[in-house]
């Protein structure tokens, strides 16, 4: 880069000849009534820029101070200007200094006039689609759109506090239940998080983890005993046999998440080569737990092979939907409901099939909770004890064991 040329001198300055100025050349013009304060006279632009240099108090570095331009302030302006900063040098303080620190607080400060709304967008988009699944998009997208932008959306990000977020985690806890509060809530930390990174709010600030939590009373899941499986099964073939005006593939789906405990999106959502019937086992693509394979049993192979059969050549899916896009999944809610009723059972939810898998592989036949949760693909133990009673079992056994061995 060519080095700048500058015509050097000393002078007063003045309205009256600053005004006026004009060269050819650029110049650098030293007042003579204030140390250090110059001008400098750009040839090309015919602009002048007012500047202060200075020795940085403690060390020997020099530094240029922008006073304004000539356009934009009077010589008084400029001077009071270059007397201010001269206190300040005085008082052991850096004028450039403090001109940086003054405008990070303010960009700081804009920053978290920004609304949760925006953020919370910008938040998903950035970071939501690029690290979590889609089935956990799909519902931090309903949650942002129906909780968090109603009761938060007009907050701007540096007024968001931990009264706040115990309101917003009190008021969903009282519209649906405490586990969907403490769900909401950590969404919010995670925006937070991100919002940190992002300097929206203060690094290591997050609130989130002390807002009191409350615990719902422990849910007591509908199981199935073996009569009424004999029930819903004839139900389910008579929807098979087409006796129900519903397809009969949503009751072949229904029947296979009685014999396999699988989710019911795991079904639904099973595309014809993932299944692998001479090994016995399905690759679960659509897994909550990321269950690489699913064991079936006998039956259910037998009942996969006639899913198969009438299952549409051309499509992927074992169970296309009838209705809806090419990405539509088969709804088996209808059918779910008039297999209920023809077999004469009270109202359940699909997912109690799975619950009711577990029950009867615990509490009917003894297999080892591990042995069920493992095939069932539970991550922990516990969560599949949650839906038997082999705990107590054990307990009781126990105790009889110990109270029989001291009794002699």
């Amino acid at each position: 880069m060519a080095k700048t040329n500058w015509k050097c001198y000393k002078k007063i300055f003045r309205d009256t000849w600053i005004r006026t100025l004009k060269s050819d050349q650029n110049l650098q013009i030293t007042d003579m009534t204030i140390p250090g304060l110059h001008l400098r006279y750009y040839a090309v632009s015919k602009t002048i820029v007012f500047y202060l240099n200075y020795k940085v108090p403690g060390i020997r570095a020099h530094r240029n101070a922008l006073l304004g331009k000539y356009s934009d302030s009077t010589i008084k302006e400029i001077r009071d200007r270059a007397a201010r900063y001269r206190q300040m040098l005085y008082d052991g303080r850096d004028p450039i200094q403090e001109q940086v620190a003054k405008h990070k607080q303010q960009e700081k400060e804009q920053m978290s006039r920004k609304k949760i709304s925006e953020l919370i967008d910008l938040y998903h988009e950035k970071y939501s689609k690029v690290h979590k699944r889609a089935s956990t998009l799909k519902s931090e997208r309903y949650i942002i759109s129906s909780r968090i932008k109603p009761k938060l959306g007009n907050i701007c990000i540096g007024d968001l506090d931990l009264p706040i977020l115990i309101e917003f985690y009190n008021s969903i806890a009282a519209e649906t239940s405490f586990q969907t509060a403490t769900n909401n809530l950590a969404i919010m930390s995670s925006f937070w998080n991100w919002c940190e990174r992002y300097k929206y709010l203060p690094i290591n600030s997050n609130p989130c983890h002390h807002v009191p939590r409350g615990k719902d009373k422990k849910k007591v899941f509908k199981t199935l005993d073996l009569d009424e499986y004999k029930k819903l099964m004839v139900a389910l073939e008579d929807g098979i046999n087409d006796k129900s005006p519903y397809s009969p593939s949503m009751f072949r789906a229904l029947k296979l998440l009685v014999l396999t405990g699988c989710r019911t999106t795991e079904i639904t959502k099973l595309k014809k080569r993932d299944i692998d019937l001479d090994s016995g086992f399905i690759t679960m693509e659509s897994s909550k737990n990321n269950e690489e394979k699913h064991p079936l049993g006998e039956v259910a192979v037998t009942e996969m092979r006639k899913a198969i059969a009438e299952s549409p050549a051309d499509d992927e899916r074992l169970f296309p939907a009838t209705r809806g896009g090419p990405n539509a999944v088969l709804d088996l809610r209808k059918a779910h409901l008039w297999a209920l009723e023809r077999a004469g059972l009270p109202l359940m939810r699909k997912h109690d099939f799975r619950h009711s898998f577990i029950s009867v592989g615990t509490d009917v036949l003894g297999e080892s909770i591990q042995a069920v949760s493992s095939t069932i693909g539970h991550k922990k133990v516990s969560t599949t004890e949650g839906y038997s009673h082999i705990k107590e079992r054990t307990k009781l056994e126990t105790a009889n064991k110990i109270a029989n061995a001291i009794m002699g």
